[in-house]
């Protein structure tokens, strides 16, 4: 009956006021006396990289597949949406994913994820730092993944032995990943990357971490809630924290992005508590 109502409501205030009649919303910020650790600057900062020349080439393929699916030019079977947008989700991410024949580019997420990792590694030696991405997890078939390219190039720098940087992956069990997180609050892992279904919900590793690094965006806001959850999270020690959202130019990434924000203001709005009205002003950004 509940699902049979929210269909009827054409607007966000009459959504906002049923809302406000049927439930009683608590957000963290109306709770007294939790201490959250605060982001540097007020808010996450989007990393721009530049787009490669082998990133630019793999773009346009994936333009060029979606027009010839827009126009129904090619067979559901032989190309559809679904893989245009992991394709084009690849491309963004590190072109080598699609063709691992790709060079390397400076200006790649890996590479600007290192700088940022050793710049606050510099800064804050006994503190650990958390990487998020869903994309080309560790995978012992694959010839190249970006868990293991982040891996090889923080340990080439000389900042981390391999010891120091763990993927959620390798943890089996429970017991496991128990033991990962406790290393994690120690310091003695110093990076740990993982992806939002293995290391994004109900796991207690915040003690210790500084820095927090998107390297994908996920496609609701829950997620981006829940990665964000590991490190602004009651028990951290650091007063502030670093939170950093990785985008390259010109590819899937600005969509991707975008449609997020928009998810989460839309839901912001509903969920304030606040009178409705016929205006929503933009409460708060993903």
């Amino acid at each position: 009956r509940m699902r049979e109502r929210f269909a009827e409501f054409k607007n966000l205030p009459e959504l906002s006021n049923m809302l406000s009649q049927c439930f009683d919303i608590v957000k963290t910020s109306d709770i007294e006396g939790i201490r959250l650790p605060e982001i540097a600057g007020g808010k996450p900062e989007i990393v721009v990289c530049e787009q490669s020349e082998e990133q630019a080439r793999q773009v346009a393929e994936g333009m060029k597949r979606a027009e010839m699916i827009e126009n129904k030019k090619v067979e559901p079977e032989e190309d559809n949406m679904l893989a245009v947008c992991s394709f084009m989700t690849k491309a963004s991410l590190d072109p080598r994913i699609n063709n691992p024949e790709a060079g390397d580019w400076s200006g790649l997420k890996v590479n600007e994820c290192v700088r940022n990792i050793i710049s606050i590694h510099d800064r804050y030696t006994e503190s650990a730092q958390v990487v998020f991405c869903d994309t080309s997890t560790p995978n012992k078939n694959a010839g190249f993944t970006v868990y293991q390219e982040l891996k090889d190039k923080l340990v080439s720098t000389g900042a981390f032995l391999p010891d120091e940087i763990a993927f959620i992956h390798d943890a089996q069990n429970d017991m496991q990943r128990i033991q990962m997180f406790d290393k994690v609050n120690k310091g003695d892992v110093k990076v740990i990357i993982g992806s939002t279904a293995k290391l994004g919900t109900g796991f207690n590793m915040q003690q210790n971490l500084i820095a927090a690094h998107h390297l994908d965006a996920p496609y609701v806001p829950k997620d981006i809630e829940q990665r964000n959850g590991r490190i602004i999270r009651q028990g951290n020690v650091n007063n502030e924290v670093f939170i950093k959202y990785y985008s390259t130019k010109g590819t899937f990434d600005s969509y991707r992005w975008q449609l997020l924000e928009k998810k989460q203001r839309l839901i912001s709005q509903v969920l304030s508590g606040r009178a409705p009205s016929r205006k929503c002003q933009d409460i708060d950004e993903t």
